[in-house]
């Protein structure tokens, strides 16, 4: 059995799906190359993806040609935990654990692979202990421990944050046959609206699957943040001292501003814009 194979049999067992967050730039491309690539698989195959603070570093640590992906939902920290909204993107692709039959070279951290300090080696948690990763629950779909939780059990040193699995494939892509939903944040600028531009690629490439669209409380907030980062707002000072009409959006500035996360506002920002905003503007003329 690959060690795919062993993390595939927990994930069903605990009824996970995996996530993969994407730019619009780069869910075109997925479409274009029929699945979910690397970033270096999908640079050479002519489609330069979104640009990444830690791409030069990705490439020296032999993480370019890793698909990486997620067992939880992180779009939901925005509204529960004050953080930016998922900063690799808007268009959350849904995935059946099965593109991970077969997959020998594929590891589980608790340290993501954005963070300067990871090395897959040293992070990489001994698959006898990844079930520890989840609750206890006899039905239905298993939820990952909290943050707290994963130190006391792993230690401060390997559990620094959620759970991610980087895997290196040897076709370089999982197919889109795995993706079973899609779920976009309701981003508009102007007359562009993300959702259809979502629907509309994926109708184009016979992409069978439900899209929907992220359910939140106010989906004008997307509208306003997405003006906000078009007009220039890319770090966490810039977001605080912005004009919010949406006095909730003005009290996450505040939040986001002063906490450990405020670093990722500008990844958050400068990835939307480059991946998602300036072609959703482009798209719509």
């Amino acid at each position: 059995m690959t060690r795919g194979e062993v993390i595939l049999k927990l994930l069903q067992s605990k009824q996970t799906p995996t996530f993969i967050a994407a730019q619009l730039r780069d869910f075109k491309a997925f479409l274009q190359l029929g699945g979910i690539p690397s970033r270096g698989y999908q640079e050479r195959q002519g489609f330069p993806p979104t640009p990444q603070v830690t791409d030069e570093l990705d490439r020296e640590k032999g993480l370019w040609d890793l698909v990486f992906c997620s067992i939880q939902d992180h779009g939901l920290s925005f509204h529960q935990t004050g953080r930016t909204p998922n900063p690799y993107g808007p268009i959350l692709l849904v995935l059946d654990p099965g593109w991970l039959a077969g997959v020998g070279d594929v590891e589980v951290s608790l340290l993501s692979g954005g963070n300067l300090r990871f090395d897959r080696a040293k992070h990489g948690l001994p698959l006898e202990r990844l079930a520890e990763l989840f609750e206890d629950r006899y039905l239905g779909e298993s939820l990952v421990v909290s943050r707290r939780t994963l130190q006391a059990r792993f230690g401060t040193e390997l559990a620094i944050s959620n759970p991610e699995i980087s895997a290196l494939l040897p076709e370089g892509k999982i197919p889109l046959d795995y993706v079973t939903r899609i779920q976009v944040d309701p981003y508009q600028l102007g007359n562009a609206d993300l959702m259809d531009q979502v629907r509309t690629g994926a109708d184009q490439h016979n992409l069978k699957c439900m899209i929907n669209p992220r359910p939140v409380p106010d989906k004008s907030q997307f509208a306003e943040l997405a003006t906000a980062v078009q007009n220039g707002c890319t770090t966490s000072t810039d977001l605080v001292t912005y004009q919010w009409k949406h006095f909730e959006l003005q009290r996450w500035a505040n939040r986001l501003h002063t906490s450990d996360w405020a670093y990722q506002a500008e990844r958050w920002a400068s990835y939307l814009r480059d991946g998602t905003l300036n072609l959703m503007t482009k798209e719509s003329l």
